[in-house]
């Protein structure tokens, strides 16, 4: 999972958030591979995981403050359009 948006809502957030087996990392850390870490207040971040399970306000906080960012609607090409043009013109001449 790489967004907050592949949870369908608080609860199935929740049950990841339970679900980590290291206790001990902070939450920015067990969170690093989602796309809206970047915007997760410094204080929620700094926050471990054990902290956060102890406390669901906390986890309600993570979510909402995630979905703060919008989903993205166009997806990113490792490449440019003339990138992308070239190589269709060299596909096509062979």
């Amino acid at each position: 999972m790489t967004s907050i948006y592949s949870y369908s809502d608080l609860p199935d957030f929740r049950q990841f958030i339970r679900n980590l087996v290291d206790i001990t990392m902070p939450v920015s850390d067990a969170l690093a591979g989602f796309r809206e870490v970047s915007i997760l207040p410094k204080r929620l971040g700094q926050l471990t995981v054990e902290e956060v399970i102890t406390k669901t306000e906390f986890i309600e906080q993570i979510y909402k403050a995630l979905k703060k960012m919008k989903p993205e609607t166009r997806y990113r090409l490792p490449y440019d359009k003339v990138e992308r043009l070239k190589s269709e013109l060299i596909t096509s001449s062979l």
